[in-house]
């Protein structure tokens, strides 16, 4: 552990607080019975302190840990002024390369169908930048979540294509603002 994280070192407050947070997060939970918090079955996460280097604010405790390799889903919920969407990208998690530099917690992924087509898919759905990753939750319950919500969900995976995906989004606001009127 590094010394200034240790009782009377300069950062213990902070390593405290991010305790204490995690803490509260975890026992939320546990005590709700919901059965998501963070990382790998392969690795522990850590609590970390690293510079913040912006902001002029103290130096944060971080959560650090690693995602294990294997299929999980990138979702994000975008705000189109008018209704919310869900974008939802199949990935496949792949080993990450040692990354000392990004203490956060992380993840190396390929998106489906492609890079390529991924990326010009989750631009054109205006998909947010601060997303969510699962590897214990299925589209199903993102369908489902979507329905009870009546929030729309776009799905970019392996048949997926630019001009059928830009056709859909299409499809979803005539049907947005037909649907206002009935």
């Amino acid at each position: 552990m590094q010394p200034e994280l240790l009782p009377g070192g300069g950062r213990h407050r902070s390593l405290r607080d991010g305790a204490e947070g995690e803490i509260g997060l975890r026992s939320f939970l546990e005590e709700g019975g919901f059965g998501a918090f963070t990382t790998s079955s392969s690795q522990k996460a850590r609590l970390e302190v690293h510079p913040l280097g912006i902001g002029g604010k103290d130096d944060p405790v971080r959560l650090v840990f690693t995602a294990d390799p294997g299929p999980a889903l990138v979702v994000a919920m975008s705000d189109m002024r008018d209704r919310f969407r869900l974008v939802a990208n199949v990935v496949e998690n792949v080993d990450a390369p040692d990354l000392p530099r990004l203490p956060v917690g992380r993840a190396v992924w390929k998106p489906a169908p492609d890079f390529a087509t991924s990326a010009a898919c989750w631009l054109t759905a205006g998909a947010a930048h601060h997303t969510v990753m699962t590897t214990a939750v299925g589209l199903e319950v993102f369908r489902d979540f979507a329905e009870i919500a009546r929030t729309e969900l776009v799905v970019i995976d392996e048949g997926t294509t630019v001009r059928g995906f830009q056709q859909e989004l299409r499809w979803n606001q005539a049907y947005f603002r037909l649907a206002q009127g009935l």
